[in-house]
């Protein structure tokens, strides 16, 4: 019998596929340093200035995320991002959009959403809330999205808004959103597993594979 079989090749092709995945999904990054963050905020106030109505909301999101970028330790980031939105979305005079704040939204996680997972990103965790509980007196705020949203890095996450910057792109989030909190979370505990079930994934289409394929005689790596 060959050495050279199907169920080996099958084998072999999925673990290039898991490795692949990982590669992808672990990339290691290199610490953000000053020069770093000098160069990639240069292009994003370049490119930011050329888009219409880019600078609506945008100037205090790059500020905020300089400080982010600062603390940088090169491992994957969680940021929890809560949301209320408005009524109906608020673009600046000339934009040539309307529509609800929802479809705001939409449009810029159409957007925005390709970009992330060639970055390693990926929306994790995406909800309503459905009532409230304990809240600080005095803050009547109902927020109507809770999401968890995973980057590689945060030089991923830099590397996202230099990709989008004069995109015209966060002209469609600040339409749509009336308020928001977003911060960065370490995993202290979680069951939010992403590695695991791709690799079963891949042992499941490898078992109905050989299972379609096994009485192949050249699957099986017969005698000539």
């Amino acid at each position: 019998m060959s050495l050279i079989t199907g169920p080996r090749v099958l084998v072999a092709v999925l673990a290039l596929c898991y490795a692949g995945f990982l590669a992808w999904y672990d990339a290691d990054a290199e610490v953000l340093d000053a020069a770093d963050l000098d160069a990639y905020f240069a292009q994003i106030r370049e490119r930011a200035g050329t888009a219409e109505g880019e600078g609506h909301g945008q100037a205090r999101l790059f500020e905020e995320l300089r400080r982010l970028a600062e603390n940088d330790d090169g491992d994957e980031l969680y940021m929890l991002n809560l949301i209320d939105f408005r009524e109906q979305a608020q673009y600046p005079p000339g934009a040539g959009y309307g529509g609800s704040a929802l479809e705001a939204d939409a449009r810029y996680n159409r957007a925005i959403v390709p970009v992330l997972l060639a970055h390693g990103g990926h929306p994790l965790f995406l909800a309503t809330p459905t009532g409230r509980f304990l809240d600080e007196p005095g803050d009547h705020t109902s927020w109507e999205r809770v999401a968890l949203v995973r980057y590689r890095s945060r030089r991923d996450l830099v590397e996202m808004v230099v990709d989008l910057a004069g995109a015209g792109v966060g002209i469609h989030k600040w339409a749509a959103i009336e308020k928001t909190q977003v911060f960065p979370t370490r995993p202290v505990f979680s069951l939010f597993f992403v590695r695991m079930p791709v690799a079963v994934l891949l042992i499941a289409l490898g078992g109905l594979l050989h299972r379609l394929l096994r009485r192949q005689p050249w699957y099986a790596g017969a005698r000539p």
